[in-house]
């Protein structure tokens, strides 16, 4: 909520309130005839509002995840990255998946779309493993790369991109465990129990 709350008034308000001052500054000019410029210049930050609001909707919950659900937007997801050459990455569904709520199907996917652009950004990786699985009713995901990996000792995982995550993992009382070393890649375990994600 309070990330919502950022964008709306940082963004699309403070956009719409410079609109209404610009409307408001050409009451004050009695017999004054409103100029293309300006009609064009507000026309534009009504544009630009709007593609931040629907920005901020999509970010809320995007197309895909809406149309065709958690497994089926992942793959259009990995298919993307998959598509732009840098990264192969496979993505495996080793059980029947159960139904997720809302909250959780965004959460898991913006998870894993972070841990996916987190290898694009910081591994270095040539191949990336996606694995979805359900039994005994815990949810399991691992994210797998073969990059350069980094030293938990020495480096913050949280400034390595995994901040977003570990947030994400806590709101659904999940676990995460980071196994790497420099040179051997990255392998990220979460866990999730049944009853907080369906």
């Amino acid at each position: 909520r309070d990330r919502i709350g950022r964008e709306l008034h940082d963004g699309i308000v403070s956009q719409l309130l410079a609109v209404r001052l610009n409307l408001n500054a050409f009451k004050s000019k009695d017999g004054h005839q409103i100029n293309e410029y300006a009609l064009t210049h507000i026309s534009k930050q009504l544009e630009d509002a709007t593609q931040d609001l629907r920005s901020t909707a999509h970010s809320l919950m995007p197309d895909a995840l809406l149309q065709q659900g958690l497994i089926n937007a992942v793959s259009i997801l990995r298919n993307k990255v998959v598509r732009a050459g840098k990264l192969e990455v496979d993505f495996q569904v080793l059980s029947n998946m159960p139904v997720f709520n809302a909250v959780a199907t965004l959460s898991i996917y913006r998870i894993v779309q972070e841990l996916i652009q987190n290898t694009l950004k910081h591994a270095d990786a040539t191949q990336l493993l996606v694995q979805f699985s359900f039994r005994h009713a815990i949810f399991y995901i691992t994210v797998e790369d073969n990059g350069k990996g980094f030293d938990k000792n020495t480096d913050n995982p949280a400034g390595i991109g995994l901040k977003s995550v570990e947030s994400r993992v806590r709101e659904l009382y999940g676990t995460l465990d980071i196994s790497t070393s420099p040179g051997i890649g990255t392998i990220v375990y979460l866990e999730f129990e049944e009853q907080w994600i369906t």
